[in-house]
C-alpha cells in the first residue's frame, strides 16, 4: 500500500498546529509518518508536541529559525515513505482525503498528483479548481506552485531541494523542477486540502516578498544549467512569473513605484532571458489553448504584449487595474 510522510513546518503556530494534526491523525495508517519540523518557535510548540504526541509514527525535530524551505528539506531527509505531502501548520486535510489519494496513487501509479482545495479568505470559503490537463505540462507551469496541493514521490526530490535562504517563493524555486522530472502526473478534481488564508499569522501576509522571486529564479536557472529543467519550461516560467505576475506584484499603490517595478522587470528579463520578446507564450494563440487554467490569462497576455513596446503605457494599465481591483474589494467588504 502507498505510504505518505506528512511534512509540517511550523513556527509560533501551536493553536493551529493542533487543528492540523487532528485532521491528519485519524487518516494516518501503519507505515505513514507525520514529520513536524519546529522552525525555532517561541510559543512552546516543541515542548507541547514532544509531550503530547509521543507516537511511533510521529517524528519531531527542532531547528534554528531558518524558514519553511529549510524546514521542508529537513522533513524530506527524515522521511522513509514513498510519497511526501507538505502540509502547512495553519491548514488542514479534508476528511477522507488521504484514503482517496492513496487509492488513486496505487491504481494509477502516478509520481505526482495534483488536486483541488478549499481556500478561506476574508471569512469566506471557496473551492479553487486547478482545471489543468495533466498530459500538458505547460498548463502545470501556469498554476500557482503551492507544495501542499500535490502529493509527490520522494524520488523526485533526489538532488533537488527547497532554497535554504529564508525567503518566500521557495516553492516556486522547487516545484517546477519536480513537475519537469515527473513522468506520470495525475489531477484529481476533488478537494483534499483546506488553505486558511483568513488568519493573521499566515506567512503570506507577514512579509514583503517582491524581490524574493529573483532569488527563486536564480535557483531555477541553476537547475536548468544542471539539466533538471528544460529550457522551454524555463521560458514559460519566466513569462508567467515576470510578465504575467511580477509586474503586478509591487506592494505599493503609487504609480511611480509601479513604473519602477516595471522597469526593473524589463531590465532583469533583458539580462537573464534576452529572448523573452519572441516567446510563443506572449500571444493570443496561447490564450486560446490555455485560458481554462488562468481565468485572467487574456488580460495578462495583453499586458505582456504592451510590455514589449512601452513601459509607461504598461505601467499605467497595471496601475489602473490595481486601483479598480482595490476599489471593488472595498465595495464588497
Amino acid at each position: 500500500m502507498i505510504t505518505i510522510s506528512y511534512v509540517i513546518p511550523t513556527y509560533n503556530n501551536l493553536h493551529l498546529l493542533k487543528r492540523c494534526l487532528s485532521s491528519i491523525l485519524p487518516q494516518l495508517e501503519k507505515d505513514d509518518k507525520i514529520i513536524i519540523v519546529d522552525d525555532g518557535s517561541e510559543d512552546g510548540t516543541f515542548e507541547f508536541v514532544t509531550t503530547h504526541y509521543k507516537m511511533e509514527n510521529i517524528l519531531i525535530v527542532r531547528q534554528k529559525n531558518a524558514g519553511s524551505g529549510a524546514a521542508r528539506n529537513k522533513g524530506i531527509a527524515m522521511s522513509n515513505t514513498e510519497f511526501l505531502w507538505f502540509v502547512d501548520s495553519d491548514d488542514f486535510l479534508i476528511e477522507g482525503s488521504s484514503k482517496k489519494a492513496k487509492e488513486i496513487l496505487n491504481t494509477e501509479g502516478y509520481d505526482l498528483l495534483f488536486f483541488d482545495y478549499i481556500i478561506k479568505e476574508d471569512d469566506k470559503e471557496r473551492v479553487e479548481k486547478v482545471n489543468l490537463n495533466p498530459k500538458i505540462k505547460s498548463e502545470m507551469f501556469l498554476t500557482i506552485h503551492y507544495p501542499w496541493n500535490k502529493i509527490i514521490s520522494k524520488q523526485l526530490f533526489e538532488s533537488v531541494k527547497f532554497p535554504e535562504e529564508k525567503i518566500n517563493y521557495e516553492d516556486h524555486a522547487t516545484i517546477p523542477v519536480i513537475i519537469s522530472r515527473a513522468e506520470h502526473i495525475g489531477y484529481e478534481s476533488d478537494t483534499y486540502y483546506y488553505y486558511d488564508f483568513n488568519h493573521p499569522n499566515n506567512i503570506s501576509k507577514l512579509t514583503e516578498k517582491n524581490d524574493d522571486m529573483y532569488i527563486a529564479f536564480a535557483n531555477l536557472i541553476r537547475y536548468r544549467d544542471e539539466g533538471y529543467l528544460k529550457n522551454e519550461e524555463l521560458d514559460l516560467l519566466f513569462i508567467q512569473t515576470f510578465i504575467y505576475t511580477q509586474l503586478f506584484n509591487t506592494p505599493s499603490m503609487k504609480f511611480k513605484d509601479v513604473y519602477f517595478n516595471s522597469f526593473k522587470v524589463k531590465k532583469y528579463l533583458t539580462e537573464c532571458f534576452p529572448e523573452w520578446r519572441t516567446s510563443p507564450y506572449i500571444t493570443f494563440d496561447f490564450v486560446k489553448h490555455h485560458h481554462q487554467v488562468l481565468s485572467n490569462l487574456r488580460i495578462k497576455v495583453t499586458v505582456g504584449i504592451m510590455f514589449k513596446y512601452n513601459i509607461l503605457s504598461t505601467s499605467l494599465l497595471i496601475y489602473s487595474l490595481r486601483v479598480v481591483k482595490l476599489a471593488t474589494k472595498k465595495m464588497g467588504q
